[in-house]
This record gives C-alpha cells, sequence and structure tokens, in this order.
C-alpha cells in the first residue's frame, strides 16, 4: 500500500500504483479478519477497543515520529547549516541518541518508584536543559 501510494505521486499512468494500493487493502483486510477469527493471534485486535491502550499506542507512535523527525532536522542542520561533516555529525548527536536511550530504559524503574505526575514533571526538568541547547 505504501508503494502504490508513493507511486500514484509521480506516475503519469496511474493504473499499477492503483492496483498495488487496492491489493494491499485487500491483503490488510483479510489479515484483520483472520487474526479476529484465530484462538492465539499473532495481534490481539481486541486490545483497540479498550481506550487507554489506543490512546497510549497512538501516542508512543506519534512520539516516535517526533522523535524520528527532530533526529532528521538535527543532523540536517549540523551538516547543511553548520558544515560538519557526516561523522562529526553523528559524533554531536550521540549524546541526544543516548540519553533517549537510557531515559527510555530508565523510566520503567523510576516510574515503579514515584507517583506518574512526579514522573513526568521530573522528566520535562531533566530535559529542559537541552532545550536553550537545540533552539
Amino acid at each position: 500500500m505504501v508503494d502504490g501510494i508513493k507511486q500514484l505521486t509521480v506516475e503519469s499512468v496511474p493504473v499499477v500504483p492503483a492496483v498495488a494500493l487496492v491489493v494491499g487493502a485487500v491483503v490488510g483486510l483479510l489479515f484483520v479478519r483472520r487474526q479476529l477469527r484465530l484462538g492465539t493471534p499473532l495481534l490481539d485486535l481486541r486490545l483497540f477497543r479498550n481506550r487507554p491502550f489506543t490512546v497510549v499506542l497512538v501516542a508512543l507512535a506519534f512520539a516516535g515520529v517526533v522523535m524520528a523527525g527532530t533526529g532528521l532536522m538535527v543532523i540536517q542542520y549540523l551538516q547543511s547549516v553548520l558544515g560538519f561533516s557526516p561523522v562529526a555529525s553523528a559524533v554531536l548527536f550521540a549524546p541526544m541518541g543516548l540519553a533517549s536511550a537510557v531515559g527510555t530504559m530508565a523510566v520503567s524503574v523510576l516510574t515503579w518508584r514515584m507517583r506518574q505526575p512526579t514522573a513526568i514533571a521530573g522528566g520535562l526538568v531533566s530535559s529542559a536543559p537541552g532545550w536553550p541547547y537545540w533552539s
């Protein structure tokens, strides 16, 4: 489906991308239908009926897209505007990536030991010193 959407924007004859889009949609629907009928599905789609689960999953997906976009923009800025080489840009970007990895691993331990509002406030306070550096 993704290739069909991408090719629809560049192809002058949209027949093949349209067919790819339709085939992808049909295969997706068959997958969903099969998963709903299995006793032990690969992906239990009934979980999406639980509103907190769905909200958290959408928020995580959105956060991942934002983080990936931020990383791309920072690397582009380091290379295109400041003139760093790709290797130097990667070295300069490494602390941000390592801090994200450490924070992701530490948050599960910290949330067991403190209340959620305290953990959220602590995360915001600990990330605040990096804001002036990149803005």
